[in-house]
């Protein structure tokens, strides 16, 4: 029984986030209230529930109803959970949206925002958020996104000062162009 109402409610989440685009008026609390009620119960939503919302952002981010400087944050904010596929969704929603983003020119207030946090999350104690951090610039300078020099000074001063070993060794491999992100 509560397995339907999970799925109803999941149902209702991707409603909304389809129709949030086409009823601004109506819907504008939609967007501010899943950010709001993710990140701070990310915890303990369950984790089908916690994949609906991400979807119902992203889904709302395409449609241009949120930022990418609102939704992309908050992504490398929920990869601290504990969730597998939460985290692989989260990377691969990252590095499309910051490809697509930068695909006819390169954004430049856009990726000098998400650059400065990334530098902040490479540096947190959470080493496998620092980690999946370090793969996604990686994974974006490989696919020439961010393959300016402020990418390469983050990622030598993470190989160079770094406190994690692995954190140290994935950006020295990079380096040494041995990296694989399916590894890091």
């Amino acid at each position: 029984r509560l397995s339907r109402k999970i799925k109803g409610f999941k149902e209702l989440l991707l409603f909304f986030a389809h129709l949030a685009g086409l009823f601004k008026k109506e819907t504008e609390f939609i967007p501010k209230g899943l950010c709001k009620i993710i990140s701070e119960n990310y915890l303990t939503i369950p984790y089908d529930i916690r994949l609906t919302i991400v979807d119902c952002l992203s889904i709302m981010c395409k449609a241009g109803i949120l930022s990418p400087l609102e939704v992309i944050p908050l992504f490398f904010n929920l990869m601290r959970c504990q969730d597998k596929i939460l985290r692989k969704r989260l990377t691969d929603y990252i590095t499309s949206s910051l490809t697509k983003i930068n695909q006819k020119h390169k954004n430049v207030n856009i990726n000098k925002n998400i650059q400065n946090f990334c530098e902040k999350l490479l540096e947190n104690p959470n080493k496998k958020l620092a980690r999946k951090t370090l793969n996604i610039v990686i994974n974006l300078y490989q696919k020439r996104v961010w393959n300016d020099s402020r990418t390469i000074n983050m990622l030598a001063n993470i190989a160079v000062n770094a406190k994690d070993i692995k954190l140290s060794s994935a950006a020295c491999k990079f380096f040494l162009s041995e990296y694989d992100t399916e590894q890091g």
